[in-house]
């Protein structure tokens, strides 16, 4: 799985919600816009309008919202993954706000229609440098003094950028989990300890749990794992035990014992991507051979003919057990 898989993932799971969405939204878009719309009838449409060939740099999400007097209304997320910014950002926007007003226009209920939903584009940006280019008629090349005069053909086609390396932890919008995204996506791309940022926001766990439940603390540890490196079990366990409240604390225990296996996942998937196909039992031995050194052949056999759940339970205990022997013990 590439980074932008697992930023892609993160995204699409927290704001796929439509209350986190709402709530970001609501702080992210100009005070009059926000007064303007009913983001409580903020509702997911299906389907992605990126290029396939752009897929792995771009994410994106659709959501239908109305105006206060019940006129449709669009807003459109882009993800840029890339750490260098695009200067044909508004140009993409513009194929993309195409095919979603194809789209629109092509549904039942809509055909016949004399006027376009507007479509409110937000490009969300994490990446190391900062962001010259806005309208699309900045890509516009012709004469400087023209453009005035040409007006109208020359489009803007503005959009709203949210640049998360130029704005503070504590200025970043929305509700607990929508919040926790945003700045894992920020201190990945700051080379932050990823551990090391949730602890230090650990009143935001509380919040998500209370948000969305033990799935809130999946998603966030998925991507700790996937994006970050593994922190060691130990701290993990007294982070939870020291500082989390009940029933968050039993949550977060639950959640993070699949952290295992999303290690198993993450090796086989970085062997095939070497080229070597890498089972689960041949990853299970190379992790213990990096700790004990060259395993006796009882230990091989072991692993070789254990299922998932053993190797699950050894690797959660490996980096706590100094001995073979006690990182087999069935106790």
């Amino acid at each position: 799985m590439s980074k932008g898989d697992v930023h892609d993932h993160l995204i699409k799971s927290v704001f796929s919600e439509p209350s986190q969405a709402a709530a970001w939204l609501a702080e992210t878009l100009p005070p009059p816009v926000v007064e303007a719309l009913d983001l409580s009838a903020l509702s997911l449409m299906p389907g992605s309008f990126v290029d396939d060939s752009l897929s792995e740099r771009h994410t994106d999400l659709l959501f239908s919202a109305r105006w206060e007097d019940r006129r449709p209304c669009l807003v459109y997320v882009l993800l840029e993954h890339q750490s260098t910014p695009d200067p044909m950002m508004a140009y993409r926007l513009l194929i993309y706000m195409t095919r979603i007003w194809e789209r629109w226009r092509g549904q039942e209920e809509n055909r016949g229609a004399v006027h376009l939903p507007l479509v409110i584009p937000v490009v969300i940006y994490h990446g190391e440098k900062t962001w010259k280019y806005h309208g699309l008629h900045q890509l516009m090349d012709c004469p400087e003094h023209l453009s005035e005069v040409l007006g109208s053909p020359v489009p803007r086609l503005d959009f709203q950028l949210v640049d998360l390396l130029n704005t503070l932890d504590e200025d970043i919008p929305g509700k607990a989990l929508g919040r926790l995204a945003l700045l894992f996506l920020r201190h990945f791309s700051l080379g932050r300890d990823l551990w090391r940022v949730l602890t230090e926001h650990s009143w935001l766990i509380e919040g998500a749990f209370q948000e969305s439940g033990e799935r809130a603390l999946r998603v966030l540890l998925r991507y700790l794992y996937r994006a970050g490196a593994p922190p060691d079990p130990a701290k993990v366990r007294a982070f939870i035990e020291e500082t989390l409240p009940q029933p968050t604390r039993d949550a977060f225990m639950q959640a993070n014992k699949t952290y295992a296996d999303v290690l198993i996942e993450k090796g086989v998937e970085e062997g095939l991507a070497k080229g070597v196909p890498l089972g689960r039992n041949t990853f299970a031995i190379k992790m213990l051979e990096r700790k004990f050194g060259v395993l006796p052949e009882y230990a091989l056999r072991m692993i070789r003919h254990a299922d998932d759940e053993k190797l699950l339970r050894w690797m959660e205990r490996l980096h706590d057990t100094n001995t073979l022997d006690e990182l087999f013990s069935e106790r």
